[in-house]
C-alpha cells in the first residue's frame, strides 16, 4: 500500500489542524487512491482534527483565526468524501429524513455543526447546511421548501442561544409546533437549557445527534410533546461507556 493507514490518516488529522484546505483534499485523494473508504478517512481523519482543534481552542492553545480555518478545511474534505459516500451507497438515504441545520443568528462558530452535520450525512440524513448567522425566519422557509422533519439549531454564544427559544416560540404561536421537530446543540448549550425552551431534543456530541434524530423519527416522539437528552460517553455515576436516554414530558 505503500504508506501506511494510520500514517495516511494522521496526514488528513494533521491537515486539519493545520487548517489546510490544500493539503486536507491532497491528503484525503492520497487516502482513497491507498484504498481507504470515505468513511473512515472522514471520522478516523477529519473528524478527529477537527475534535483536537475544538479541545484545543477550549484549552486556549487554539484561537478563533485557527478554528475558523480547521472548519473550511473540513468543508473541503466533505466535498470529496460525501460524494463517494453516496455514490458507492455507504451513506444511504433514509425516506422522509431531511433535516436542516445552522447556527443561529448572532453566532459565527460552525466547527461542532459541521461534525454533526458530517455524521449526520454518514448516516443517511438529508442534511440541508444553512451555514451560520442563520436568522429563524431562513431557518422556517428552509424547512418548508425541503420538507423538513427536523431543525436543528446550533449555539456557541449565550447571547445568540435564545434564538433557539425564540423559533420554538413562533412555531407554537403560529400553530406550527406539530410540524417539526426541533433539537439544539452547541458548546453553550445544556440539557436545562432544551427542557426550558421545549426543544424535542438536545444532545453533546456530535454522534448524539444521529442516535437522538433516530429516536425521534422511528419512535413514537411527537413534536412539541416532551424533550430527548441523548449522551454517548461516560456515566458518572458507573463509570460504564454506554448510550443513555433522559425524556422528559
Amino acid at each position: 500500500m505503500g504508506q501506511k493507514k494510520e500514517e495516511l490518516l494522521q496526514n488528513v488529522v494533521d491537515a486539519a489542524i493545520a487548517g489546510d484546505s490544500d493539503a486536507i483534499e491532497a491528503a484525503g485523494k492520497a487516502a482513497l487512491d491507498a484504498g481507504i473508504e470515505a468513511e473512515t478517512i472522514l471520522e478516523q481523519g477529519g473528524t478527529k482534527g477537527l475534535e483536537i482543534v475544538g479541545q484545543k481552542f477550549e484549552n486556549l492553545e487554539m484561537f478563533l483565526p485557527e478554528l475558523i480555518a480547521a472548519s473550511e478545511a473540513m468543508k473541503a474534505l466533505n466535498k470529496i468524501m460525501l460524494p463517494r459516500l453516496k455514490a458507492s451507497g455507504m451513506a444511504k438515504k433514509r425516506e422522509g429524513a431531511a433535516v436542516v441545520f445552522g447556527t443561529v443568528f448572532g453566532d459565527l462558530h460552525d466547527m461542532g455543526k459541521n461534525i454533526t452535520a458530517t455524521q449526520m450525512s454518514l448516516h443517511g440524513y438529508e442534511v440541508h447546511d444553512l451555514g451560520t448567522n442563520v436568522s429563524v425566519k431562513d431557518f422556517l422557509k428552509a424547512a418548508e421548501e425541503k420538507k423538513a422533519r427536523i431543525i436543528a439549531m446550533s449555539s456557541l454564544m449565550t447571547t445568540s442561544s435564545y434564538y433557539q427559544q425564540d423559533l420554538v416560540e413562533y412555531l407554537k404561536k403560529t400553530g406550527q409546533r406539530d410540524r417539526y421537530f426541533v433539537i439544539v446543540g452547541g458548546g453553550i448549550v445544556t440539557e436545562d437549557w432544551a427542557d426550558k425552551i421545549g426543544a424535542d431534543g438536545y444532545g453533546r456530541v456530535a454522534t448524539d445527534a444521529v442516535t437522538l434524530c433516530d429516536k425521534l423519527l422511528t419512535g413514537s416522539a411527537k413534536p412539541g410533546v416532551g424533550t430527548i437528552h441523548v449522551f454517548q460517553g461516560a456515566d458518572r455515576k458507573h463509570g460504564t461507556v454506554k448510550t443513555f436516554y433522559n425524556e422528559t414530558k
